[in-house]
């Protein structure tokens, strides 16, 4: 196999759909990091038939020399199957699928493709951080590259926690993924890409956390039913998996992280009208399927049924000791 033919090491792909303005954002902090990765890293972008001037901004960086695969669907396929699709369009050892509205940091791809080159690894996890208005100004302080191998797939569980279902934020073995697993099957789900995120965790001896921030995104509610998706869809997916021989106690991790952290945040921004939802009855949804989780109760709850000034409260105050605690 020749220097031309051989496969690349790392496929960069975004899928797409009406967010001119922000993928030209995304791509030009990805070709502007490409230096010294070039010849190593696919770049594609599945655009999902845009109505905006997607297809001018691909081409303006196409014009500029950069190597982007384009693939402009004849007809919106859904959300999901163009995740899917970004999946069967790679080619590369790795995938990492990025939202068309979020940033690499400078000065991160080389490194993250040193970590690839180093080892055999199902997933790479990167840490994130939403931002107002200036991604680099407002990225949290006190941090530095530095990043973990775990050998035990609980513990790195643990440490990325419902992060994992962060598309962004995660880096995926596509030789790792079990070839039997079929994707299209978790399409209805709205998180299709945690079929081949926890495929290749499991399949590994290795994953890696990386513990600084290397991806930053603006802070986007969830466009569809929140407890259907993070609550029912999710359980849906991880009942698969624990069907297939996986530990149930690696998922009861990311439910109590859930309840914890997620639910709380989104359940506040609907009850101050920051963001719409599909109306749903969070109570009656999550407790059959949170219940047994210590979190829910003390944060989930609380966040469905105290007076907003108390779930502001308290939803600050646990904020505060998560940033003094590092996490």
């Amino acid at each position: 196999m020749n220097a031309q033919t051989e496969q690349k090491l790392l496929t960069i792909a975004i899928p797409t759909y009406n967010r001119a303005k922000d993928l030209k954002s995304c791509l030009s902090q990805l070709c502007k990091n490409l230096k010294g990765s070039e010849q190593l890293i696919e770049l594609l972008v599945s655009d999902n038939n845009s109505t905006d001037d997607t297809e001018g901004v691909v081409g303006d960086f196409i014009a500029k020399g950069y190597r982007i695969i384009y693939k402009k669907n004849k007809e919106n396929i859904g959300a999901s199957k163009n995740f899917i699709q970004c999946f069967n369009m790679a080619t590369a050892k790795y995938l990492w699928v990025m939202g068309d509205d979020d940033l690499l940091l400078n000065g991160y791809l080389n490194k993250i493709v040193e970590i690839l080159k180093s080892g055999e690894y199902g997933v790479v996890h990167m840490r994130s951080y939403s931002y107002q208005e200036d991604y680099v100004a407002e990225k949290p302080k006190n941090t530095e590259f530095n990043y973990i191998i775990f050998d035990d797939n609980a513990k790195f569980i643990k440490k990325a926690s419902h992060t994992l279902t962060f598309t962004s934020s995660n880096i995926v073995n596509r030789d790792m993924v079990d070839k039997t697993i079929d994707i299209d099957d978790f399409a209805y789900t709205n998180l299709p890409h945690l079929s081949w995120i926890f495929s290749a965790l499991f399949s590994a001896q290795k994953n890696v956390y990386i513990d600084d921030f290397v991806v930053a995104g603006k802070p986007v509610a969830p466009n569809y039913a929140l407890c259907e998706v993070f609550g029912k869809n999710i359980n849906k997916i991880f009942e698969f998996f624990v069907g297939r021989g996986i530990k149930k106690e690696n998922f009861d991790i990311i439910n109590s992280s859930l309840a914890k952290n997620f639910f709380p945040k989104y359940i506040l921004l609907s009850r101050e009208k920051k963001v719409v939802y599909e109306t749903e009855s969070y109570f009656k949804m999550l407790h059959p399927i949170l219940k047994k989780y210590m979190n829910f109760w003390i944060f989930t709850v609380p966040a469905i049924e105290l007076p907003l000034f108390f779930v502001r409260s308290g939803y600050v105050l646990t904020k505060m000791v998560q940033k003094i605690r590092g996490r």
